[in-house]
């Protein structure tokens, strides 16, 4: 391929690099996404747990959680796509010694407009069972919930190549070198060039960044997702994160979904899954 002059090169087809191409694109940008694997979302964005929520602890996180929410939510109305969101609900169970720090991340969640109920034990346990023992009460984001982020990815790469915006798959940028108002990015016997770059490589951002002499402190840290066998829920279980062990857990139709944060984790790309840490659960 010849190269190929853009306004904007957008690494990474995953969500966040989909969404920035659709957006880019309908303000009138000639848009490129370079993609290093063969097709959308087949990075983190495809492994996720697809939960999103918008009960966050800063500012900046709580509004773009929440404008994300938003979007989503809005998404069928404004583009006739269903990307399967569904609010679901977010439960949080808070230990006594960090409650009166999540009452000040909810006033703060309240004066974004984020939708969120502080609960006590007795209420919190009627959404999701579970031992009381040291909680010190519950928070439940009732537009908090589900996503379908591979269709959301679709989606939007769809959106944005009905604006005249191109993919390239099996993209893994070797090299951004920039000469005057132009970055050119190049991967094996392709190039593309572009006035603008946008770094969405995810947890590839930093080694990204490298080429051009950037330091970003992004990288890579496993977060194994587990299964039950089919058939063992008899009700719905939404969303809930127990903030003392780090433990999360939703339903899935009849199976339970279940991971958490394991804290002898060594930052690095590892797809492998973590069996010792699954035995403590």
């Amino acid at each position: 391929m010849s190269n190929k002059v853009f306004d904007v090169v957008v690494v990474g087809a995953g969500v966040i690099g989909a969404s920035c191409a659709y957006h880019l694109s309908r303000r009138g940008l000639k848009v490129a996404i370079v993609e290093a694997l063969s097709g959308p979302a087949e990075g983190s964005t495809g492994l996720c747990f697809a939960s999103i929520r918008a009960q966050w602890a800063d500012a900046p996180n709580i509004e773009l959680a929440w404008r994300s929410i938003q979007a989503y939510r809005d998404f069928e109305r404004d583009h006739g796509i269903d990307i399967g969101y569904r609010p679901n609900g977010y439960l949080f169970l808070i230990p006594e010694e960090k409650w009166a720090a999540q009452l000040e991340a909810v006033a703060l969640q309240r004066q974004h407009g984020v939708p969120v109920d502080v609960l006590d034990v007795e209420q919190a346990q009627k959404i999701t069972p579970f031992v009381p023992d040291g909680i010190g009460g519950a928070t439940w984001g009732s537009a908090d919930g589900q996503v379908d982020a591979h269709g959301a990815t679709v989606a939007y790469l769809q959106l944005a190549r009905s604006l005249g915006a191109e993919v390239f798959y099996n993209f893994r940028v070797e090299e951004m070198d920039r000469a005057g108002d132009s970055w050119t990015v190049t991967a094996t016997g392709r190039t593309v060039s572009a006035c603008y770059l946008v770094n969405a490589a995810g947890g590839w951002a930093g080694e990204l960044g490298k080429l051009v002499g950037f330091d970003i402190p992004v990288v890579h840290s496993r977060r194994n997702i587990y299964s039950t066998a089919d058939g063992v829920l008899d009700r719905y279980v939404p969303m809930t994160v127990d903030f003392g062990t780090g433990l999360y857990l939703r339903s899935e139709a009849d199976r339970l979904l279940f991971g958490g944060n394991n804290p002898t984790e060594q930052d690095g790309y590892n797809t492998s899954v973590d069996w010792a840490w699954m035995k403590t659960c």
